[in-house]
């Protein structure tokens, strides 16, 4: 009954504050909405953007990363982050200009565990907090002033609150409506506050540095590869990716398992850079048009690419040394491969480019694992061991070359046997260089690699509309 009557009041609460909203006000607060999620930034967060909802034209993108949640206030852009492990920064409050998203101020504040009430009516963030000392516990709200850069409490005569909801007014001040009492005794009260009068525990709140504006540095490619980025800008628009080149690549979200070494004036230079790129655009334009910019999401994102000088494992015990990694990060898939490996070999894009597609696909459609076992060889499980594919121990058979009927081929090669995923890129990776494959090399020609192509040809056909390597494959024929 409880819940019921508060969310009635809740209710209530908001169609008073809509009605007594002036048509002014109201026109104005329409201005300017948040797009959270919508564009790209470093370290594998999304960059949130600032908006006009009245004519969608862009406002500006608001200079923060690591965003954990974000909302609109009076005068304001709020966007809260709580750092992370190795982020001495901890909770904050960026706060940006609605007018320009021009960064205003940071607020370190104390981390509440409470409900949040925020409005557009207002400059002051409310939140629920608790002190439990045994039979003396209470409920209050801390207040944030945002213009002023000030924090207080409001404490109540009756401390034991529940079920807590807030809605601003155009005036500025709040209504605030709980349930005081004992679960025997239930009623609802609703209070008028000002929180610009709150004056308990009142005291400025830190005015910090903008999170990752400082301490976290941004690299540009050195001067000797200006044209190369301008290269690398045209191929971005031409396909609908991001693409990381020189230092550029220390900017790209973390991978646990390999660190980017980048192509530098050291061991690279600016033909080689060149060479790289017009590489990537030969193999971008091997895929369809629309397939790259699916990559871009309703929830934002996009495919990262990086060209590197070499992927260095963090484990210095592995022999196995990758050509190319795959991960993603937030709505953003990432791809990091190396120069030289793939100049000459066309394939290791290929594959890791599956490997970005399952990602994205997977979000959309899971990967069915149950069905995809039922395409392996009886009693068969993946050694989950790359470095076997260096020691020779995966080395059993049943791929193409060797000796078995061609029903008994499952595996492309060796590494197929790692994972699922690896025997799922090397599947698509050989397909779709069948062009330019002699027949005996062609997954085509083994029943077992082709059931498993058509496997995940079904799998994709649902998200894109098609199959993209075998559209691959058709207008190379043409």
């Amino acid at each position: 009954m409880k819940s019921k009557a508060l969310a009635f009041l809740a209710s209530a609460l908001m169609l008073l504050s809509a009605a007594s909203c002036g048509e002014g006000e109201s026109s104005s607060r329409a201005e300017s909405s948040l797009a959270d999620r919508r564009s790209a930034e470093n370290n594998g967060c999304l960059k949130p953007e600032l908006f006009s909802l009245s004519d969608s034209r862009s406002i500006a993108q608001l200079n923060i990363r690591n965003c954990d949640s974000l909302f609109l206030t009076k005068s304001y852009a709020a966007a809260e982050s709580f750092g992370d492990n190795d982020d001495s920064s901890g909770h904050t409050v960026t706060l940006f200009d609605l007018a320009d998203g021009s960064s205003v101020k940071t607020l370190s504040v104390p981390e509440i565990s409470g409900m949040y009430f925020t409005s557009q009516y207002s400059d002051h963030i409310l939140a629920t907090a608790s002190n439990t000392g045994g039979s003396d516990w209470e409920t209050y709200l801390k207040v944030l002033d945002l213009a002023n850069a000030e924090t207080a409490e409001i404490h109540f005569e009756n401390s034991r609150l529940y079920g807590c909801s807030a809605c601003a007014l155009p005036c500025g001040r709040w209504f605030f409506a709980a349930s005081p009492g004992d679960e025997e005794n239930q009623y609802t009260v609703l209070l008028m506050l000002d929180p610009a009068l709150a004056s308990e525990n009142r005291h400025p709140a830190d005015v910090t540095a903008l999170p990752d504006s400082e301490g976290l540095p941004h690299h540009e490619p050195d001067g000797c590869f200006s044209e190369q980025r301008a290269k690398a800008d045209r191929l971005e628009d031409k396909y609908g990716v991001k693409i990381y080149i020189a230092e550029e690549v220390l900017d790209m979200p973390e991978n646990k398992e390999y660190d980017l070494d980048p192509m530098t004036r050291e061991n690279s230079d600016p033909i080689d850079m060149n060479q790289s790129l017009n590489k990537l655009d030969q193999m971008l334009s091997r895929f369809p048009k629309e397939f790259l910019r699916r990559f871009v999401t309703p929830a934002g994102g996009g495919l990262r690419l990086a060209v590197v000088s070499d992927l260095v494992s963090r484990d210095e015990s592995r022999e196995f040394r990758a050509a190319g990694v795959t991960w993603e990060t937030g709505a953003w898939v990432n791809i990091a491969y190396c120069d030289a490996e793939a100049f000459y070999y066309d394939g290791i894009l290929i594959h890791e480019m599956w490997h970005a597609v399952e990602f994205l696909v997977d979000r959309k459609y899971p990967m069915d694992e149950d069905k995809w076992a039922a395409l392996l060889p009886e009693g068969f499980n993946y050694s989950y061991d790359s470095e076997g594919f260096i020691t020779g121990s995966l080395a059993s058979g049943n791929t193409i070359g060797s000796e078995e009927k061609k029903e008994d081929i499952y595996f492309v090669n060796d590494y197929g046997k790692v994972s699922p995923f690896e025997d799922r890129a090397t599947v698509i990776e050989q397909y779709m260089q069948e062009d330019v494959l002699e027949p005996e090399q062609r997954v085509s020609a083994y029943p077992r690699l082709k059931a498993k192509a058509e496997f995940l040809a079904e799998w994709i056909k649902p998200y894109y509309g098609y199959v993209y390597f075998e559209k691959q494959q058709t207008e190379a024929a043409a």
